[in-house]
């Protein structure tokens, strides 16, 4: 863990701790403990003032336990459910009492998903509804109220790796090496999100990297991100893309969160801070503390 000027704080390893896995894949804060889906090694329930770690993880032969321990993406919703997305067993929903999974059923069935591993999970503010990208199955939504599922045959094949809000009928998604879309939630269609340069319309589709969406503390601001090349920034009106200095991403890059000044990123070796106040400048600097801020335009 680490201060807001970068001072780490604290390390949790297998080694010095309740940890049951150093592969940490997600992460959320709910409740003020911080929850971490891992490979392998179920969730992990931090609290921050202890120190202390609970595990939550597959016991075999145990019906309430985890049904896998590979938990690839995590949501916390204004409910108070925890939401995890498994490789191969559907996504979970975890309460303080209960938890139910949701697994894969026929395509076009409403009692289940449509692929059983879920990549990535969003809920738009003051929206009951769960949207879903699933590894093959396109996209789903998850409606609590009725606990029924609507499958897109127009998304069904596409490995859909992330989702987030854009305008108010629609949402912006990533499939695998086909590109970013603007997908209609009302017609259930989705079309090609225009890219206007052709160097980072390349990358996206045959780069073999995974393209995170994420909307930021603004309506306006929405962050692509992916390994080894520039942050790209995007203005939704005008597709524009100022880019800072290349900034060598080591593996996956997932956001953590934001807050008012800045949202923060990370990588498997370092953590980015993106300063929305210095929205004048394109600027990289390397922190002695090893934490790179880079500061974007809007």
């Amino acid at each position: 863990m680490f201060l807001r000027q970068g001072k780490l704080i604290a390390s949790y390893t297998t080694q010095n701790s309740r940890l049951s896995s150093d592969i940490v894949l997600c992460m959320t804060e709910f409740k003020q403990k911080i929850w971490m889906g891992t490979d392998g090694g179920g969730i992990n329930i931090l609290d921050p003032t202890t120190g202390n770690i609970t595990v939550l993880e597959h016991i075999s032969g145990d019906n309430h336990s985890l049904p896998t321990n590979t938990i690839l993406c995590l949501h916390s919703d204004s409910a108070g459910n925890i939401w995890a997305g498994s490789k191969r067993e559907g996504v979970i929903n975890i309460r303080e009492v209960s938890m139910r999974t949701y697994t894969n059923v026929v395509l076009g069935h409403n009692k289940g998903l449509s692929q059983s591993t879920v990549l990535q999970l969003y809920q738009e503010p003051a929206s009951e509804e769960l949207w879903i990208a699933m590894d093959g199955g396109g996209i789903n939504k998850f409606i609590p109220s009725t606990e029924t599922f609507v499958h897109y045959p127009d998304t069904w094949g596409d490995k859909m790796v992330s989702i987030t809000g854009f305008t108010p009928n629609e949402l912006l998604v990533s499939a695998f090496s086909k590109g970013i879309f603007i997908f209609d939630k009302k017609t259930g269609k989705k079309r090609p999100f225009a890219i206007m340069s052709p160097s980072l319309e390349h990358h996206i589709r045959y780069s073999g990297q995974p393209i995170n969406l994420y909307r930021g503390y603004s309506q306006f601001d929405l962050n692509i991100k992916f390994a080894s090349l520039p942050l790209p920034y995007f203005h939704p009106a005008t597709h524009s893309c100022p880019c800072a200095k290349e900034v060598k991403i080591k593996g996956l890059l997932s956001s953590i969160g934001y807050d008012s000044t800045a949202i923060y990123l990370n990588d498997p070796y370092n953590i980015y801070r993106l300063d929305r106040k210095k929205r004048h400048s394109g600027d990289i600097c390397k922190c002695s503390t090893g934490i790179l801020q880079c500061c974007i335009q809007g």
